[in-house]
């Protein structure tokens, strides 16, 4: 199942990671290993898109060579690479929402479309980070169209009420379906399948 695509990518990553320490300061071989390391990472996922316990590891070696990737950097970081390190702090992944911030930022500033703040605010939100919430939810109302605008306030509220709900859920013993008028609170059942709020990207 995919073993000889696995092959040729672990190859490839031993290629790039004798190449990162002949020259630290190359910029290819750390971006090779940031798409390689995840997608051996995504190759052990469930259909549902789980990471097992095995495949931190590789989405650990992915964030590390992403930090080392922004070091060296030397003019804009690749936005088709930050959106690799952005699965990479997913909380389906790493689950490191800070770190998730930082690129998300990176995606938005190159896009400067509503879609990507709306994005930066969900990863916000899940960091507890208030300020770039707010900026973000505000840059993304601006950039819409203003036939759009009303659409895009009400899409932020769905994704704020998603991740407070996600949030309380974690937290303790109070399950909100946000479905349900007035957020349908009501006993968690304590184990129940923990979902990530939905992404907003690409719209």
């Amino acid at each position: 199942n995919g073993g000889s695509g696995n092959d040729i990518v672990e190859e490839r990553i031993d290629r790039n990671e004798d190449r990162a320490k002949a020259k630290p300061n190359a910029e290819a071989p750390h971006k090779g290993l940031v798409r390689d390391y995840y997608a051996l990472a995504v190759g052990q996922a469930s259909d549902q898109g789980v990471f097992p316990a095995d495949a931190q590891d590789e989405l650990r070696k992915a964030s590390t060579h992403w930090t080392t990737y922004l070091e060296v950097e030397q003019g804009k970081p690749d936005s088709s690479l930050a959106r690799v390190a952005l699965q990479v702090y997913d909380p389906t992944a790493l689950n490191q929402p800070q770190q998730a911030v930082k690129v998300a930022r990176i995606i938005a500033e190159d896009g400067n479309d509503a879609a990507s703040y709306m994005q930066l605010a969900q990863y916000a939100l899940l960091a507890g980070d208030k300020r770039i919430e707010k900026l973000a939810s505000a840059k993304a109302v601006d950039l819409a169209p203003k036939d759009q605008r009303k659409a895009v306030r009400e899409q932020l509220q769905q994704i704020k009420g998603a991740v407070i709900a996600q949030q309380l859920q974690e937290s303790g013993d109070i399950k909100i379906d946000p479905n349900q008028p007035g957020g349908g609170t009501g006993q968690q059942q304590g184990g129940g399948q923990q979902q990530a709020p939905p992404k907003q990207g690409g719209q």
